[in-house]
C-alpha cells in the first residue's frame, strides 16, 4: 500500500480515538449527505426534448411542439395543451389530425353537459355533436377551452374518457378505437390567473386522464406567419415582429397583464400591406387594445425605434405597388 496513504489512514485514525477517549458516551459526529437542491442537475436542452420523440421531416408551418404532441396522440395518449391564446394549440391539433387521415372534431367551452353529449328534443329528434360523432366514428377530437368550461358539465366527459363507454341519449355507445381526445387550456386547470381570469379550477380526476405538453409561442413559426403576412416582403415582416417581440417583452418585464399574441403579427402587417401604412395606428389597433396609459406608456417606450424603421418600409409599399402594377 502507497505509504502516504497508510500516514494518511494513521492520522484519522488517530483523530477518531482522540475524540472517543474525550467523549466517551458519543458516537463520533457524521457528515450528513449534500442536500439533493444543491447537487447539480443535468442540463436538457428543451428542443431536443421536443422533438425526441419523433423524427419530422418537414416542420414549415407547425409548432416546435409538434414532434411531441402527434406520437402521444397517434398512441391514444389524452393530451392536454396547455399555452397562452394565439400560440397555434388548434392549429397544431388540426394538422396532427391531418397527419394521422383521421377526421378533426372540435368544440370550444361548454356551460351544460348536453353541449357535449347532444340531446333528444320534443319531436324525439337526437342532436348529436362533435364529440359524440369523434366517440362513435373515430377521429381527433379537440375540447377547447375546457378551463372556462362549467365543471357540472364536464362529469360526463370523465365518464365517457374513464370507462370507454357512454350513455348517449339515444343509445349505449363504445369509444370508437380511432377515437383521440386532446384538450386545449390557457391555464394548467388549477383555477383562474391574472391573465386568465374566467377560468375555472379542474377536478383532479379530469386532470388525471392527460398528459400535459406546454406550447408557448414560438418564435420560427412567427417568423413564417409574418413573411406570409406581409406578401413575402421579408424587410417589413422583419421589422414588425422586432416591434411585438419587444412589446411582448416590455409586458412580460414591467408585469403587464396584457396578451400580445401572434395575431398581433400576422392582423398588424396585413393592415399595413391593405393600405394602413401608419404603425402607430395598427400598434394601437392590434397590441395596445385597449391598454391604459401608463402601461401603455412602459411598453411603448421599448419600441419607438424599430416603428420608425416599420414605418419607412411600410410607405415604401404603395410604391412598390404601383411599379408593379
Amino acid at each position: 500500500m502507497n505509504t502516504q496513504l497508510i500516514d494518511a489512514l494513521t492520522v484519522v485514525a488517530r483523530k477518531q480515538a482522540e475524540w472517543l477517549q474525550n467523549n466517551p458516551n458519543n458516537k463520533p459526529p457524521v457528515q450528513p449527505p449534500a442536500p439533493l437542491i444543491n447537487r447539480p442537475v443535468p442540463k436538457v436542452d428543451q428542443q431536443q426534448q421536443k422533438h425526441a420523440a419523433v423524427n419530422v421531416e418537414n416542420m414549415r408551418g407547425r409548432h416546435e411542439a409538434f414532434g411531441l404532441i402527434l406520437p402521444a396522440i397517434k398512441a391514444g395518449v389524452n393530451v392536454f395543451l396547455v399555452g397562452p391564446a394565439g400560440s397555434g394549440k388548434t392549429t397544431c391539433v388540426a394538422q396532427v389530425a391531418e397527419c394521422l387521415r383521421l377526421k378533426f372534431y372540435f368544440n370550444g367551452a361548454i356551460q351544460s353537459e348536453y353541449k357535449l353529449t347532444g340531446f333528444r328534443d320534443a319531436h324525439g329528434k337526437v342532436h348529436r355533436t362533435a364529440f359524440r360523432d369523434a366517440f362513435e366514428f373515430g377521429g381527433v377530437y379537440l375540447f377547447d377551452e375546457i378551463d372556462a368550461s362549467q365543471p357540472a358539465a364536464l362529469l360526463a366527459f370523465n365518464a365517457a374518457l374513464a370507462n370507454g363507454v357512454f350513455d348517449f341519449p339515444d343509445r349505449t355507445i363504445r369509444k370508437h378505437r380511432d377515437f383521440r381526445c386532446v384538450a386545449a387550456a390557457n391555464t394548467w386547470g388549477k383555477g383562474a390567473t391574472l391573465e386568465y381570469v374566467g377560468r375555472n379550477a379542474l377536478d383532479g380526476a379530469t386532470l388525471d386522464r392527460f398528459a400535459m405538453v406546454e406550447m408557448n409561442y414560438d418564435h420560427r413559426l412567427e417568423r413564417e406567419i409574418a413573411l406570409s403576412a406581409s406578401n413575402s416582403n421579408p424587410e417589413l415582416a422583419e421589422a414588425w415582429l422586432q416591434v411585438v417581440w419587444a412589446a411582448r417583452e416590455a409586458a412580460q418585464q414591467h408585469q403587464i397583464r396584457h396578451i400580445i399574441s401572434p395575431r398581433a403579427t400576422k392582423d398588424g402587417l396585413g393592415l399595413m400591406v391593405k393600405g394602413l401604412i401608419f404603425p402607430e395606428y395598427v400598434s394601437n389597433m392590434v397590441i395596445r387594445r385597449g391598454l391604459d396609459e401608463t402601461s401603455w406608456g412602459r411598453i411603448s417606450r421599448h419600441i419607438g425605434v424599430q416603428l420608425t424603421r416599420v414605418r419607412m418600409l411600410a410607405e415604401a409599399l404603395p410604391k412598390r405597388h404601383n411599379n408593379e402594377s
